[in-house]
């Protein structure tokens, strides 16, 4: 079996998360990327977001995000923006601060899916 494109950067550039992604393997029998980075990810960003004080952690998320943005193939961008940024998004304290460590691309992605939700700089 094979790791999706998102998975393999994310796991090179996150090894502390290997673990979970071993464990999402025995408990699914295959990779479902977006219960992966829905169960396992968000949380630990969440988490680090709502610390609501720069951090290299939430730094290195948003490298990773905008590198996906970039260079991701569409699977890689869909769970970005609906499995990650859909869910940062739900809580305006952190949408805010996710801002501040957004790139263009990122932005724009979460932009998007915002709009596409019904959330936009208007509704908040």
């Amino acid at each position: 079996m094979c790791k999706s494109a998102i998975t393999k950067v994310f796991l090179d550039m996150f090894p502390e998360f290997e673990a979970a992604y071993q464990e999402h393997i025995l408990d699914y029998d295959t990779e479902l990327a977006h219960v992966f980075f829905g169960d396992n990810v968000n949380g630990e960003i969440i988490k680090q977001l709502d610390q609501a004080q720069l951090n290299s952690a939430v730094d290195r998320y948003f490298v990773f995000f905008e590198k996906v943005a970039k260079e991701g193939d569409l699977y890689s961008r869909q769970v970005l923006t609906t499995t990650i940024l859909a869910r940062i998004g739900d809580d305006l304290n952190i949408y805010k601060e996710a801002q501040k460590y957004m790139g263009e691309q990122t932005k724009k992605l979460s932009d998007e899916i915002e709009l596409f939700i019904g959330r936009n700089h208007l509704t908040r």
